[in-house]
């Protein structure tokens, strides 16, 4: 039963088998198979299907170089935020396993064009999301730097930004905690006077 009911929602997620009897998608051009890809992953993400709309993403990327870079970086967007949607339902194990798929993707992506914005991007936000905030740091950092590479620099900062409210923990090791009598006979300490906490 459960698997009937997946099969119907992916089916009218995709516009059911009609689809196929209207069009036979191998008499497409390279190019259209991409861009019908393409529309049939973002019709299954808008139905909340992100693990099979970001391997449809990941099949049009693979023809990548049918498209114009604009396109190309739009897709690679599309196919991140499906895996990262995907990835926050998932099993820690699982989503570890996600985020790193989209950080190597991206790594491969910014050693191609290193302003890239959704490559800056999405492996900030990979390794914020497999829980690793010392290298999300890290990639925010450099990220915001290699923004100037790009022409959507003030947008990717902004963007950085906002994904990254995180920040390294820092100590103080200056002063020692402690309690202090906080009243007595007709006084009191007011606030926090009477303690230090590291």
């Amino acid at each position: 039963i459960e698997h009937v009911d997946a099969d119907q929602t992916i089916m009218s997620a995709v516009g059911g088998v009609g689809l196929t009897a209207v069009m036979n998608p191998t008499q497409l051009s390279p190019r259209d198979q991409v861009d019908f890809l393409v529309g049939l992953g973002q019709s299954l993400y808008l139905t909340d299907l992100f693990g099979p709309a970001a391997d449809l993403f990941d099949t049009a990327l693979e023809r990548g170089t049918l498209l114009p870079d604009r396109d190309r970086l739009m897709l690679l967007d599309w196919w991140a935020t499906a895996l990262d949607r995907e990835a926050q339902a998932a099993a820690p194990e699982r989503r570890a396993r996600l985020h790193a798929r989209i950080a190597e993707r991206m790594d491969a992506e910014l050693r191609r064009d290193p302003g890239s914005a959704p490559a800056n991007y999405w492996r900030a936000v990979a390794a914020r999301g497999a829980g690793d905030l010392d290298t999300a740091w890290d990639a925010a950092v450099a990220a915001w730097i290699r923004a100037t590479l790009g022409p959507e620099a003030s947008q990717l900062r902004a963007d950085i930004d906002r994904a990254t409210l995180i920040g390294r923990l820092r100590g103080f090791g200056g002063t020692t905690s402690y309690l202090r009598q906080c009243q007595g006979a007709g006084w009191a300490l007011v606030g926090d006077a009477g303690y230090f906490k590291d």
